[in-house]
């Protein structure tokens, strides 16, 4: 169990942290640096970077009390060197047998390639559906916090996406840190996070028309929440081939009022004021 839980935890731990000193030391601007970088390079430094954010005793402590680690760590700066001497050393044909030695130890060539494509496949899927949104609403979840964003995108580049809110403030996010809502997602949040604008509409319908289907109808305008019949009235005011409803309603933004009312004449209905 130790020697396996150094590989799977010491050894891959201690190499995205040399990874990330490394990458420190030779002063090298991360942000520029993803201007050059391939999917796979992206991924890579994001793994990095979630490992070296974490909490850095409980790496010290797992790389110092479990005794296989220590062994795991000598492995691999003494392969690193040896491989490095391979290169300095101008000794191209060792340093391919080694490589291809390796590649056959891993062995699952296969589905590891098709993770790996999944998910380089991922980060690109992103790029072209918000490229296609720009100047369109979107919502996107980070994947660690849950938070929710909303705002209309303003521009999109192979790693990153940049909102502009409903305050007038732009937001860049990483693709990989976040997902994209649907449709029906970013319904449910609105409705259940943001201040709906109530109304009641009267509307002179065909008394043959049937109360489901007016629902329906109603529900089907594009802006509308919520809708249902508060009241029914046949009187003297209304001719008799006619029937009074009265609709409660609800908007995210009471300026689309407007064009509920107008998709309502729009069908025939008539506006009672």
């Amino acid at each position: 169990h130790d020697k396996y839980m150094s590989i799977v935890q010491g050894l891959t731990h201690f190499s995205y942290i040399s990874l990330a000193s490394t990458i420190r030391k030779l002063n090298i601007n991360v942000k520029e640096s993803r201007n050059f970088s391939s999917p796979v390079y992206t991924i890579m430094l994001d793994m990095v970077s979630r490992v070296v954010y974490q909490n850095p005793y409980l790496y010290y402590s797992i790389q110092k009390y479990n005794l296989e680690t220590s062994n795991a760590r000598e492995a691999l700066i003494k392969e690193s060197i040896y491989l490095s001497n391979l290169i300095e050393e101008g000794k191209e044909d060792d340093f391919v047998k080694s490589v291809v030695k390796s590649a056959r130890h891993l062995d699952g060539y296969e589905d590891a390639l098709a993770r790996s494509d999944k998910a380089i496949s991922m980060l690109t899927q992103k790029s072209n559906v918000l490229s296609k949104s720009i100047g369109k609403e979107v919502g996107l979840k980070h994947q660690h916090s849950e938070n929710v964003h909303m705002g209309v995108v303003k521009e999109v580049s192979a790693k990153s996406v940049i909102l502009e809110t409903a305050g007038n403030d732009e937001i860049c996010f990483k693709l990989s840190n976040v997902d994209i809502m649907s449709e029906n997602e970013i319904f449910e949040w609105k409705k259940n996070n943001l201040k709906l604008e109530h109304f009641d509409l009267s509307v002179l319908f065909p008394s043959k028309c049937n109360e489901k289907y007016l629902l329906e109808m109603f529900k089907s305008i594009e802006p509308v929440i919520d809708v249902e019949i508060i009241d029914v009235y046949n009187g003297e005011q209304i001719d008799d081939s006619q029937t009074s409803y009265t609709f409660h309603y609800s908007l995210f933004d009471r300026k689309e009022k407007d064009y509920v009312e107008e998709f309502i004449e729009g069908i025939g209905g008539t506006i009672r004021q």
